[in-house]
């Protein structure tokens, strides 16, 4: 697990590891506020953190939000 975890952290991009850290504490609405985006642009955002986990094997690591 850590060693999965800490692979994806090192090659997800930065904007995107950015919206991994602030979805431990935060729900979509909040993250959409306070970075003052559209709902929608976060969402697609987490669909793209989706397919990443997913390329590289890590979907167990999923929440069911993603």
């Amino acid at each position: 697990l850590v060693a999965d975890l800490q692979t994806a952290r090192s090659l997800l991009p930065e904007n995107l590891l950015q919206l991994c850290e602030l979805r431990r504490t935060k729900t979509v609405s909040q993250i959409a506020h306070e970075l003052q985006l559209p709902r929608s642009s976060v969402d697609y955002q987490f669909r793209k953190i989706a397919e990443f986990f997913q390329k590289h094997g890590l979907e167990k690591y999923l929440t069911p939000y993603l």
